[in-house]
């Protein structure tokens, strides 16, 4: 870190950890009971269904699952009961843990938008490390865990600096730099607590603590393989298009396993929109915390200026499709028009006019406002492309060339 962390935020999360007092989420209660019913020799389907049925969130992300192109089969499913018998239990423990997990990333408060980032990044290392691990002859379930889990005290640190800004006497000012340093220097102390708290097995509490510690890119065991996974969420985080190619700096995969993890990486955000808690539920919530001024948008680099067009386009989020109006687009960001608005970090998918026709690409919703028309209430959504196809790619490549050089920079709209 460059920065020092402010010392009276530093003291009251030091005090917070020392006291015991820091916010853990609960063990996600519908994986628990999952796993109870699980143990049982004599569980059937329709028990199996029932407990998945009284969870909506869960109940949406398999079927979405179930009807994904990773596991469809002939026909669509519609039947919920239908849907778990083709998941299977393991995956279904799988769903149920992380989706659990995202409805804790995805409670209201000021720093919803890092919380929900913390566990979209950790979604995409789960399924990594999950898909890895065969190929490293690890077992695959830990392997899912650990992903999942090796970064979430991230999480709770941003719980945490919600709760002492809450209730903080004076008004605070508070950047996106300020807050990652903040997480950086506390999750893994943090997440420490929650492994304890959950009595987590001591393989996934070792890669916890020691994840960032370097082992050398050979290391074949689950720190090497997490640490894998996070230099490949890194590059998709950062690049518009993960090419096989750029996979070569990650030199404990091998010239086989860069093709495979190429080849995996356009499913990631279709599997976290998938497994988003938020389905069903657009419209966010006010925060109630009205005193704290914080702003937790990501800087945009100063070349990634918006410019100011005006293109009719659609975009695709838990399978609704709504007509949008396309009025900046820069290198690596895009604001439209929306009658609707979604939670932040939402991923959504931007379908656009090219040069050869249509295109698709995978966004995440970086920020909302509202505006007032005289149709009414209007959003506008700034939108960061990534992990495009090579189709996409040149599509929005073609765009940028025939709208950005002519056009005037949209005013106020740099980061």
């Amino acid at each position: 870190m460059t920065t020092k962390i402010p010392q009276e935020l530093d003291h009251r999360l030091v005090a917070l950890i020392q006291s015991d007092r820091v916010r853990v989420p609960p063990y996600p209660a519908i994986a628990m009971r999952l796993g109870i019913l699980l143990k049982r020799p004599d569980y059937s389907m329709s028990e199996l269904a029932a407990l998945v049925t009284s969870d909506q969130a869960l109940s949406a992300a398999v079927l979405r699952a179930a009807n994904s192109a990773r596991m469809r089969g002939s026909t669509p499913l519609v039947s919920l009961a239908d849907a778990v018998m083709r998941v299977g239990s393991n995956e279904l423990v799988r769903l149920a843990f992380t989706v659990g997990l995202g409805k804790e990333a995805s409670r209201d408060g000021v720093l919803l938008d890092l919380r929900r980032t913390v566990w979209r990044q950790s979604v995409w290392s789960a399924f990594l490390c999950r898909e890895l691990a065969q190929r490293w002859r690890l077992d695959p379930d830990p392997a899912f865990l650990c992903g999942l889990l090796h970064d979430f005290g991230r999480v709770i640190a941003l719980s945490c600096l919600e709760d002492i800004l809450a209730g903080a006497a004076a008004s605070i000012k508070l950047s996106y730099a300020r807050c990652c340093q903040v997480v950086e220097a506390y999750h893994v102390e943090l997440g420490m607590v929650m492994a304890e708290k959950w009595s987590l097995p001591a393989m996934i509490s070792d890669v916890i603590r020691e994840h960032h510690h370097v082992r050398g890119d050979g290391a074949r065991d689950l720190f090497g393989l997490v640490r894998a996974g996070d230099q490949v969420v890194g590059l998709m985080e950062s690049s518009l298009l993960v090419e096989r190619s750029d996979l070569d700096a990650i030199g404990s995969l091998t010239p086989e396993e860069r093709g495979f993890v190429a080849d995996l990486l356009p499913a990631l955000p279709g599997l976290v929109e998938g497994l988003d808690p938020q389905a069903g539920t657009p419209q966010p919530r006010v925060s109630q915390y009205m005193r704290i001024e914080v702003d937790t948008t990501e800087p945009s680099a100063p070349e990634d200026v918006l410019h100011h067009t005006d293109l009719e386009a659609s975009f695709q989020v838990f399978g609704d499709e709504t007509r949008c109006t396309v009025i900046g687009i820069g290198p690596r960001r895009v604001q439209l028009v929306s009658p609707r608005s979604y939670a932040p970090q939402t991923v959504v998918q931007l379908t656009l006019d090219g040069d050869d026709g249509p295109f698709r690409m995978w966004c995440t919703l970086n920020s909302v406002r509202s505006q007032m028309r005289h149709q009414g209430k209007r959003f506008v959504l700034e939108l960061k492309p990534f992990a495009l196809t090579a189709t996409a790619k040149l599509g929005w490549a073609q765009l940028l060339a025939t709208r950005v050089p002519a056009a005037p920079a949209v005013p106020g709209a740099a980061g």
